[in-house]
């Protein structure tokens, strides 16, 4: 549409005005201060959300030195040329092709809520577009939520794309998915239809093997095991889904949400409180190990799965001990 703020010439001058300002080192607070606006004007059009009029980009480009004769060739001139290059390379589709073609760019076209939260060392503005245009992309395809061999995927993707370092562990290291800028993450994902908003549910945090237990001491044993785990990897992420009502219309929409789970909560299974599931048919016998706050308050569980699989759950984890990066809709 001609009013859009995200043609691709829109997108280039952000593109070129972002690039200016990280070369001359200056964040987006120093720029609105010498610009006499506040930080919200720079995040702004910055992140597309607003265009800037001639007489903005002319203050803009005066406080980046820019020359504004050779921005604006150079956005006419590859705005051309990239469009022509992509007009000849659609000429070529089949219909089927070009039917498909058509159906991505609807999604594309389709208005995104995304908030990044104040203080996130993670998500940045130019993350969370790139994000939401994936998650989009996903939603083209698919009804299902992102699962995490996707978001595993997606995530290195778009830190590559953004210059971060990235790569993937060995198979020999669980629980660690990928090591950005040096630090080791653990990627988790959650999109059941039993999930709540206010808690956190992780079906399956590490393999438990073999092994039995009959009694609390066991128990012991594995809550163990599970602190060791958490040396794996320094950080722990959760990307929720939610499929909900729009409030601007009567169709469900695509929740997302970014969070993260701080290891030292975890590391309070050390006082954890054990009960062994004696009734219980599987065997062995599942158990819990409960950890409160100091007004009696449950935190979090650990859920020793007796069943076929062996696994150690997270149940009941509170949300508002976490701390929430980012969120989409769409």
């Amino acid at each position: 549409m001609a009013d859009s703020v995200y043609t691709k010439r829109s997108l280039l001058l952000r593109e070129t005005l972002v690039e200016a300002r990280k070369k001359q080192g200056l964040s987006q607070t120093a720029l609105a201060e010498k610009l006499g606006r506040l930080q919200t004007f720079v995040s702004k059009y910055e992140r597309g959300e607003r265009r800037l009029d001639v007489v903005e980009f002319l203050e803009v480009a005066d406080a980046l030195k820019l020359d504004t004769y050779k921005v604006l060739l150079r956005i006419q001139g590859s705005g051309d040329k990239q469009f022509k290059k992509l007009t000849e390379r659609i000429s070529k589709l089949s219909m089927g092709q070009f039917s498909l073609l058509s159906t991505i760019l609807h999604t594309f076209e389709q208005p995104i809520i995304a908030k990044r939260f104040s203080g996130s060392n993670v998500v940045t503005d130019e993350f969370l577009i790139a994000f939401g245009d994936m998650l989009k992309l996903h939603h083209t395809l698919s009804d299902d939520y992102l699962d995490k061999h996707r978001f595993e995927a997606v995530m290195e993707r778009i830190y590559l794309a953004l210059g971060g370092k990235v790569n993937r562990p060995s198979m020999c290291n669980p629980g660690h998915d990928l090591t950005v800028d040096g630090i080791a993450w653990s990627l988790k994902t959650q999109g059941d239809k039993s999930i709540k908003k206010d808690r956190i549910h992780i079906s399956k945090f590490m393999e438990l093997g073999k092994g039995k237990w009959v009694n609390k001491k066991d128990l012991l044993g594995l809550r163990d095991r599970f602190i060791a785990h958490l040396s794996a990897y320094s950080r722990i992420f959760q990307l929720r889904y939610y499929c909900m009502k729009s409030t601007s219309s009567s169709q469900f929409s695509h929740y997302y949400e970014l969070v993260e789970i701080p290891i030292p909560l975890l590391d309070e299974a050390r006082n954890g409180v054990f009960e062994m599931k004696h009734k219980s048919r599987q065997t062995p016998k599942p158990g819990y190990c409960s950890i409160y706050d100091d007004d009696g308050k449950l935190k979090f569980q650990l859920y020793f799965d007796g069943g076929t699989e062996r696994k150690l759950q997270i149940k009941n984890l509170r949300k508002d001990l976490c701390t929430v990066h980012a969120t989409w809709e769409f």
